[in-house]
């Protein structure tokens, strides 16, 4: 197991001590748990269907976040993607480089994922809504409105939950619809004419049939400020409707139906250009266009404020996006049998304008459609006196996507140059993806002894891609790619084996090793002549050790687990051909090996003090690069910090006959991150620490509720994503965060 990186000795050590003080706040609580007094509340015991059945998550050998619905209602909790900012080693931001839409998914757990967002790419950690597999980055930023609970677990899933798991998977339970009335509503309201409403209702339809539905409406200005035209980017307009109904046919079997959709129409995510350096292309782009236009793409169009820019280009977030679920359960004697059906549906188009100036240097406009079926059958049962719990599944899946971009690049260079073919640099690019997918899985767990237990799973799966390409130059209307037709087929075989020992009722022991795969596939962006370029999967292999335990008499539990990761065949770009600076590939050109640890520490308790605070290690390097990839291999792995940390500390008192108080503080720490490859400095987020509290109160019969908030409390400007290409086209940008935000959420419920 190798413990030291090259890619270790680029990492910043110049932080401000503030960056470095949460985790000595961390360590702090801890100390603080052991002298808290015993408390009349027990531990609260948190249910999950981390291995496709109901168990506590403390008996589950797998390192796992999970948040209940209590902490999805947090006024500071806004959407999937800032869940990461409680659980170690997870890096969820919800544009991904590149995009310009609010709705990308780009999650990184334990450094494995994937960055890119285009429907030809496949992600690294699956996302799950009430058992389906969402496949694509467009549409996977989920909202949690009436979310039961979220759980997010570590390290290659491939076994139960197959393909695009090799870095963990993330399950998102809404709630099922209870017997009686319950309704509620709310609405925020705070800076940016912040306008947010929340209602839901469920019941009863009939005695076997209960339902839910919901609504949410979400409205806010931008806050990056178009100097030119007075746009606002970073906007919030999105509405969505969920519907779920769930009919008990019997006492052994059940229909669970689920229904959602959201509208969002919106301007670009809010980007900035970050700096402008000359190179051949646009030197000569300045030489022949900007002369005669009596201006240049330079750095006169760095405003130096992130939250100001000079573009004008087209500004657009729009997004369909619906999904339904059917899902059979039966509880037999001796057999157990699910089914669920998902089919999912988008529609969006979303548009950036990297160069930051009124000039056309740069612009993109995507519009993808994409529609999704899947089919999951599984059995489970006991045998040999309830010593073996066993579980086998077929799963099929099936897609279908077209992207169309648009893309303009130095547009009048192919004129001002006498219409020089080589110039043309403004095209289009057509992609259809077609996917089907088929898996066979099983796992079953022995009890070797009283507290020893053996659980071995293994999935194979198949799957065909067929890829179309139909890409040409707008203005001398050459061909670039196709128009023709790739396929290609790969099988895979993910094995795992877990050893857990429950050492006392509160002590759970264990080792596991496992193995995932990513999905092989396309290059979406093959803008210059050559065939159509695929790659092969890549694959993680993990060895993971660790140890849950549960303090009753302080209601506290204590997660630690260590691993190795070694992640293979890592789809990388790579540049060939005559013009190698000119033509990118994708191919499987890297290996690297990650190791780390985490640990997390829970205390939540109705009345007094409840915290969770945990720390996160990675220590990641490439072991190998191919001779022609873009980077040395010294590199840091992208998206990949050393050290994170969470802390988040809740005291709740009563406030005599006017009900409770709750006071929230939450802090969240990283190293420096790395948004692309090459560690380009300027897009990097050094080490940091963000903030966020809130105040809330319930009225005695928790009826009525009122929360005051402030997000970002020490006003961090950060970056959440940027993207460089300071070679060839010679321009960085990145999205910040928010600045410093208040709000007040008010709610009923009866």
């Amino acid at each position: 197991m190798p413990t030291n990186h090259s890619s270790k000795s680029a990492r910043d050590n110049s932080s401000p001590n503030y960056a470095r003080q949460l985790p000595v706040a961390i360590a702090t609580s801890w100390l603080m748990a052991l002298s808290l007094p015993a408390s009349a509340y027990g531990i609260e015991e948190v249910m999950v269907t981390a291995r496709k059945k109901t168990e506590s998550a403390m008996d589950v050998p797998i390192s796992i976040s999970v948040f209940n619905q209590a902490d999805l209602e947090s006024p500071l909790i806004d959407d999937l993607s800032q869940l990461d900012a409680l659980a170690s080693n997870v890096d969820f931001i919800n544009t991904a480089p590149l995009s310009g839409s609010s709705n990308a998914a780009s999650v990184f757990i334990r450094g494995v994922g994937q960055n890119d967002f285009l429907l030809t790419t496949d992600p690294g950690v699956g996302i799950y809504l009430d058992g389906v597999y969402i496949a694509r980055s467009i549409g996977g930023v989920l909202q949690l409105a009436d979310t039961e609970r979220v759980e997010i677990l570590r390290g290659p899933q491939g076994t139960l939950f197959g393909k695009n798991t090799i870095g963990g998977a993330i399950q998102v339970v809404t709630k099922k619809p209870g017997d009686e009335t319950h309704a509620k509503i709310a609405t925020t309201l705070g800076d940016d004419n912040r306008r947010d409403l929340q209602a839901s209702i469920e019941g009863s339809l009939a005695e076997t049939i209960q339902a839910r539905i919901s609504l949410l409406s979400e409205k806010r200005d931008g806050y990056v400020k178009r100097l030119l035209d007075g746009i606002d980017l970073g906007d919030v307009n999105r509405t969505s409707l969920s519907a779920r109904m769930i009919w008990q046919m019997s006492d052994a079997s059940e229909w669970d139906f689920a229904f959602d959709h959201t509208r969002q129409r919106q301007q670009s995510v809010a980007q900035s250009v970050i700096d402008i350096v000359p190179t051949q292309l646009n030197g000569l782009y300045n030489l022949l266009v900007g002369t005669a236009q009596n201006t240049a793409w330079d750095q006169r169009w760095v405003t130096g404020n992130p939250f100001t820019t000079f573009q004008t280009g087209r500004s657009q977030d729009d997004a369909d996006i619906s999904g339904a679920s059917l899902t059979y359960n039966f509880t037999g004697e001796q057999l157990d049998f699910t089914a669920i059906t998902g089919y999912r549906r988008l529609d969006a188009d979303y548009a950036r304008d990297p160069d930051g100036s009124p000039l056309q240097a740069a612009s993109l406009l995507n519009h993808d459609t994409h529609d999704q079926f899947s089919q999951e059958l599984r059995v489970s049962g006991l045998a040999f006196d309830g010593r073996l719990d066993w579980q086998a599944g077929l799963y099929y899946f099936r897609e279908h996507g077209i992207n169309q971009t648009e893309g303009f690049l130095f547009s009048g260079l192919y004129q001002a140059a006498g219409n020089n073919p080589l110039l043309d640099l403004d095209f289009i690019v057509n992609n259809d993806i077609k996917t089907q997918s088929y898996a066979f899985f099983t796992q079953a767990t022995g009890e070797l002894s009283d507290k020893l237990n053996l659980t071995i799973g293994l999935r194979s799966s198949k799957e065909k891609k067929t890829f179309t390409a139909n890409n040409f130059t707008l203005n001398a209307n050459i061909q670039i790619a196709g128009p023709n037709t790739e396929q290609a087929e790969w099988t895979n075989t993910s094995p795992m084996a877990t050893l857990d020992y429950h050492a006392s009722d509160n002590t759970l022991i264990y080792a596991s090793a496992s193995k995932g795969f990513k999905s092989g596939g396309f290059n979406g962006r093959q803008i210059f002549p050559g065939p159509l370029n695929r790659f092969d999967p890549e694959f993680a292999t993990s060895v993971e050790l660790g140890v849950k335990t549960r303090f009753e008499a302080l209601n506290t539990s204590l997660e630690a687990a260590v691993f190795n990761v070694n992640y293979d065949d890592l789809q990388f770009t790579t540049l060939v051909g005559t013009m190698a600076g000119l033509l990118p590939v994708i191919d499987n050109a890297a290996k690297a090996t990650i190791e780390g640890l985490e640990v997390t520490l829970i205390r939540k308790v109705p009345e007094g003090l409840s915290f969770n605070t945990g720390v996160g290690y990675l220590n990641a390097g490439y072991d190998k690069v191919a001779p022609n990839a873009v980077i040395t291999g010294k590199e840091d792995l992208v998206r990949t910090p050393e050290w994170s940390a969470h802390l988040q500390l809740s005291y709740r008192w009563q406030a005599a006959d006017w009900g409770s108080i709750e006071l929230t503080g939450s802090s969240h720490y990283s190293s420096r991150v790395y948004h692309d490859a090459n560690n380009t400095r300027s897009i990097s987020q050094g080490d940091l620490v963000v903030v966020n509290s809130s105040l809330g109160w319930r009225s005695v019969n928790e009826n009525w509720s009122a929360d005051l908030f402030v997000t970002n409390l020490t006003d961090e400007t950060y970056l959440m994503s940027g993207s460089a290409e300071l070679v060839t086209v010679g321009g960085s940008e990145g999205h910040y965060a928010r600045p410093r935000a208040w709000g007040v959420k008010v709610g009923y419920q009866f």
